[in-house]
Protein backbone atom coordinates (compact mmCIF):
# COMPACT_ATOMS: atom_id res chain seq x y z
CA UNK A 1 0.00 0.00 0.00
CA UNK A 2 1.12 3.47 -0.89
CA UNK A 3 0.54 5.82 1.79
CA UNK A 4 0.90 9.85 0.29
CA UNK A 5 1.38 12.52 2.78
CA UNK A 6 1.91 16.28 2.21
CA UNK A 7 4.46 18.52 4.47
CA UNK A 8 5.50 21.60 3.20
CA UNK A 9 3.27 21.60 0.28
CA UNK A 10 5.75 18.66 -0.88
CA UNK A 11 4.17 15.35 -1.19
CA UNK A 12 6.02 11.98 0.56
CA UNK A 13 4.77 8.75 0.05
CA UNK A 14 5.29 5.58 2.89
CA UNK A 15 5.11 2.22 1.54
CA UNK A 16 3.30 -0.43 3.93
CA UNK A 17 2.92 -4.22 3.40
CA UNK A 18 1.25 -6.34 5.88
CA UNK A 19 0.95 -10.42 6.87
CA UNK A 20 -2.61 -10.41 7.67
CA UNK A 21 -4.05 -12.95 10.63
CA UNK A 22 -7.48 -14.35 10.79
CA UNK A 23 -7.36 -13.65 14.73
CA UNK A 24 -9.69 -10.70 14.71
CA UNK A 25 -8.23 -7.44 16.57
CA UNK A 26 -5.11 -8.90 17.00
CA UNK A 27 -2.24 -6.74 18.05
CA UNK A 28 0.30 -5.06 15.45
CA UNK A 29 4.02 -5.96 15.38
CA UNK A 30 5.36 -3.29 13.42
CA UNK A 31 9.11 -2.90 11.17
CA UNK A 32 10.34 0.28 9.97
CA UNK A 33 13.44 1.44 7.95
CA UNK A 34 13.44 4.53 6.45
CA UNK A 35 14.53 4.07 2.31
CA UNK A 36 15.20 8.29 1.74
CA UNK A 37 18.41 9.47 1.81
CA UNK A 38 20.35 12.96 2.48
CA UNK A 39 20.50 14.97 -1.36
CA UNK A 40 24.12 14.14 -2.58
CA UNK A 41 24.88 11.27 -0.44
CA UNK A 42 25.32 7.76 -1.78
CA UNK A 43 22.89 5.99 0.48
CA UNK A 44 23.80 2.72 0.64
CA UNK A 45 24.55 2.32 4.84
CA UNK A 46 21.98 5.19 5.41
CA UNK A 47 19.86 3.90 4.36
CA UNK A 48 19.85 1.21 1.82
CA UNK A 49 20.85 -0.94 4.23
CA UNK A 50 18.24 -0.96 6.74
CA UNK A 51 15.37 -1.06 3.58
CA UNK A 52 17.32 -4.04 2.35
CA UNK A 53 17.00 -6.02 5.64
CA UNK A 54 12.97 -5.10 6.31
CA UNK A 55 12.54 -6.18 2.55
CA UNK A 56 14.41 -9.75 2.94
CA UNK A 57 12.16 -9.74 6.64
CA UNK A 58 8.97 -9.21 4.78
CA UNK A 59 10.02 -11.64 2.10
CA UNK A 60 10.79 -14.44 4.85
CA UNK A 61 7.48 -14.07 7.20
CA UNK A 62 5.47 -13.72 3.98
CA UNK A 63 6.72 -16.94 2.40
CA UNK A 64 5.88 -19.36 4.91
CA UNK A 65 2.64 -19.07 4.32
CA UNK A 66 1.39 -19.34 8.32
CA UNK A 67 -1.13 -17.23 10.07
CA UNK A 68 0.96 -16.01 13.27
CA UNK A 69 -2.16 -14.92 15.29
CA UNK A 70 -0.54 -11.18 15.25
CA UNK A 71 -0.82 -8.90 12.07
CA UNK A 72 2.87 -8.01 11.22
CA UNK A 73 3.29 -4.79 9.10
CA UNK A 74 6.73 -3.56 7.24
CA UNK A 75 6.56 0.40 6.87
CA UNK A 76 9.29 1.49 4.71
CA UNK A 77 8.91 5.60 5.54
CA UNK A 78 9.92 8.62 3.72
CA UNK A 79 11.59 11.99 5.08
CA UNK A 80 13.18 10.77 8.25
CA UNK A 81 16.13 12.54 7.08
CA UNK A 82 13.59 16.06 7.11
CA UNK A 83 12.73 15.19 10.88
CA UNK A 84 11.31 12.18 10.57
CA UNK A 85 7.95 13.27 8.80
CA UNK A 86 7.18 9.74 7.17
CA UNK A 87 6.84 7.69 10.98
CA UNK A 88 5.00 10.89 12.43
CA UNK A 89 2.73 10.84 9.24
CA UNK A 90 2.61 7.22 10.32
CA UNK A 91 1.98 7.69 13.89
CA UNK A 92 -0.67 10.66 13.53
CA UNK A 93 -2.94 8.33 11.18
CA UNK A 94 -3.59 5.85 14.09
CA UNK A 95 -7.29 6.03 16.08
CA UNK A 96 -6.72 5.77 19.49
CA UNK A 97 -7.72 1.93 19.29
CA UNK A 98 -5.56 1.04 16.41
CA UNK A 99 -2.60 2.86 18.03
CA UNK A 100 -3.51 0.40 21.53
CA UNK A 101 -2.78 -3.00 18.76
CA UNK A 102 0.51 -1.22 18.35
CA UNK A 103 2.68 -3.94 20.79
CA UNK A 104 6.00 -2.96 19.23
CA UNK A 105 7.29 -1.09 16.97
CA UNK A 106 11.59 -2.65 15.64
CA UNK A 107 13.35 0.10 13.65
CA UNK A 108 16.08 -0.51 11.54
CA UNK A 109 18.16 2.16 10.64
CA UNK A 110 22.02 1.44 9.27
CA UNK A 111 22.03 -2.44 9.45
CA UNK A 112 25.59 -2.25 7.76
CA UNK A 113 28.62 -0.65 8.63
CA UNK A 114 31.70 0.86 5.88
CA UNK A 115 34.42 -1.35 5.56
CA UNK A 116 37.74 -0.97 6.67
CA UNK A 117 39.08 0.17 3.51
CA UNK A 118 37.15 2.88 3.73
CA UNK A 119 37.31 3.63 7.11
CA UNK A 120 40.31 1.59 8.74
CA UNK A 121 40.90 1.75 12.31
CA UNK A 122 37.19 2.62 12.95
CA UNK A 123 35.76 0.93 16.14
CA UNK A 124 31.98 -0.33 15.06
CA UNK A 125 29.46 -1.45 17.41
CA UNK A 126 26.25 -3.28 17.01
CA UNK A 127 23.82 -1.11 18.90
CA UNK A 128 20.04 -0.93 20.52
CA UNK A 129 18.45 2.18 21.03
CA UNK A 130 15.00 1.95 23.55
CA UNK A 131 14.72 5.63 24.22
CA UNK A 132 15.04 8.96 21.89
CA UNK A 133 18.46 10.48 22.30
CA UNK A 134 17.65 13.47 24.29
CA UNK A 135 16.25 11.99 27.46
CA UNK A 136 18.32 10.03 29.93
CA UNK A 137 15.13 6.96 29.70
CA UNK A 138 17.74 4.62 28.55
CA UNK A 139 18.64 4.27 32.17
CA UNK A 140 15.49 3.43 33.07
CA UNK A 141 15.29 -0.69 34.12
CA UNK A 142 11.56 -0.38 31.62
CA UNK A 143 14.57 0.18 28.83
CA UNK A 144 16.60 -2.66 29.43
CA UNK A 145 13.30 -4.70 30.12
CA UNK A 146 11.77 -3.70 26.62
CA UNK A 147 10.55 -6.60 24.89
CA UNK A 148 12.24 -6.05 21.60
CA UNK A 149 15.74 -5.56 23.27
CA UNK A 150 15.44 -8.44 25.46
CA UNK A 151 14.44 -10.47 21.83
CA UNK A 152 17.49 -8.90 20.25
CA UNK A 153 19.77 -10.08 23.40
CA UNK A 154 18.52 -13.22 23.29
CA UNK A 155 19.06 -13.63 19.74
CA UNK A 156 22.47 -12.08 20.17
CA UNK A 157 23.34 -15.25 22.49
CA UNK A 158 22.44 -17.57 20.24
CA UNK A 159 24.24 -16.13 16.98
CA UNK A 160 27.42 -15.56 18.74
CA UNK A 161 29.83 -12.99 17.17
CA UNK A 162 28.20 -10.65 15.63
CA UNK A 163 29.98 -7.04 15.66
CA UNK A 164 33.72 -7.94 16.84
CA UNK A 165 33.91 -4.89 18.50
CA UNK A 166 31.05 -4.89 20.84
CA UNK A 167 27.18 -5.38 21.29
CA UNK A 168 25.15 -2.78 23.55
CA UNK A 169 21.47 -2.60 24.58
CA UNK A 170 20.20 -0.42 25.25
CA UNK A 171 22.28 2.83 24.57
CA UNK A 172 21.48 6.64 23.51
CA UNK A 173 22.48 6.94 20.18
CA UNK A 174 21.40 8.72 17.79
CA UNK A 175 17.99 10.29 16.15
CA UNK A 176 15.85 8.51 14.10
CA UNK A 177 12.40 7.40 13.25
CA UNK A 178 12.23 5.81 17.03
CA UNK A 179 11.28 9.26 18.04
CA UNK A 180 7.66 10.00 16.41
CA UNK A 181 6.75 6.18 17.98
CA UNK A 182 8.09 6.73 21.63
CA UNK A 183 6.46 10.21 21.96
CA UNK A 184 3.10 8.31 21.84
CA UNK A 185 4.31 6.10 24.59
CA UNK A 186 4.59 2.66 22.09
CA UNK A 187 6.88 0.61 23.20
CA UNK A 188 9.83 0.49 20.14
CA UNK A 189 13.78 0.12 19.41
CA UNK A 190 15.72 1.08 16.61
CA UNK A 191 18.75 -1.63 15.41
CA UNK A 192 21.74 0.08 14.16
CA UNK A 193 25.72 0.54 13.66
CA UNK A 194 27.27 2.78 15.73
CA UNK A 195 31.26 4.05 16.54
CA UNK A 196 32.92 5.37 18.89
CA UNK A 197 32.00 9.07 19.51
CA UNK A 198 35.50 9.87 21.60
CA UNK A 199 34.86 13.68 22.60
CA UNK A 200 31.42 12.45 24.66
CA UNK A 201 32.81 8.63 25.58
CA UNK A 202 35.90 10.08 27.62
CA UNK A 203 33.33 12.22 29.71
CA UNK A 204 30.44 11.44 31.65
CA UNK A 205 27.90 10.49 29.22
CA UNK A 206 28.43 7.04 27.20
CA UNK A 207 27.05 7.54 23.56
CA UNK A 208 27.48 5.98 20.44
CA UNK A 209 27.63 8.07 16.85
CA UNK A 210 26.89 7.61 13.44
CA UNK A 211 29.56 6.16 11.04
CA UNK A 212 31.96 8.43 8.99
CA UNK A 213 30.48 7.70 6.15
CA UNK A 214 26.60 9.54 6.93
CA UNK A 215 25.38 11.81 4.48
CA UNK A 216 28.92 11.88 2.86
CA UNK A 217 28.71 10.89 -1.20
CA UNK A 218 31.06 8.20 -0.31
CA UNK A 219 27.83 6.48 1.19
CA UNK A 220 28.68 3.48 -1.52
CA UNK A 221 27.77 -0.42 -1.36
CA UNK A 222 31.64 -0.37 -2.95
CA UNK A 223 32.31 1.23 0.68
CA UNK A 224 30.00 -0.72 2.58
CA UNK A 225 30.83 -4.16 4.70
CA UNK A 226 28.12 -6.34 3.31
CA UNK A 227 29.27 -9.28 5.77
CA UNK A 228 27.85 -6.67 8.63
CA UNK A 229 24.69 -6.33 6.68
CA UNK A 230 23.83 -9.99 6.30
CA UNK A 231 25.07 -10.40 9.95
CA UNK A 232 22.44 -7.87 10.81
CA UNK A 233 19.88 -9.01 8.60
CA UNK A 234 20.17 -12.40 10.84
CA UNK A 235 20.31 -10.89 14.06
CA UNK A 236 16.92 -8.56 12.85
CA UNK A 237 15.16 -11.69 11.72
CA UNK A 238 16.07 -13.91 14.55
CA UNK A 239 14.48 -11.01 16.99
CA UNK A 240 11.87 -11.11 15.30
CA UNK A 241 10.94 -14.43 15.34
CA UNK A 242 11.63 -14.32 18.96
CA UNK A 243 8.70 -11.44 19.09
CA UNK A 244 6.53 -12.97 16.96
CA UNK A 245 6.41 -16.75 18.63
CA UNK A 246 4.81 -15.79 21.61
CA UNK A 247 1.88 -15.41 19.97
CA UNK A 248 2.17 -18.44 18.18
CA UNK A 249 1.94 -20.45 20.82
CA UNK A 250 -1.15 -18.29 22.33
CA UNK A 251 -2.94 -18.78 18.32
Amino acid sequence: EKIKFIHNDIEGINLLATVPTSKENSDVLLFVAHYDTVRGTGGAVDNASGTATLLQMAKIFRQTGKDYGVEIRFLFTAGEEQYYYGARNYVNSLLDSEKARHKFVFNIDMSAKPNDEYMPGEQYYITVSTEPVATDLYFSPAAKENIGSLAVDKTKDMLGNIGENGYYSPVRAGQNDLIPFRMVGLNALTLSWRCIDAERSLGAEYDLACPAINHLPEDTVENTDLQSLYDTTRLAVGSAAQLISSYIDKF
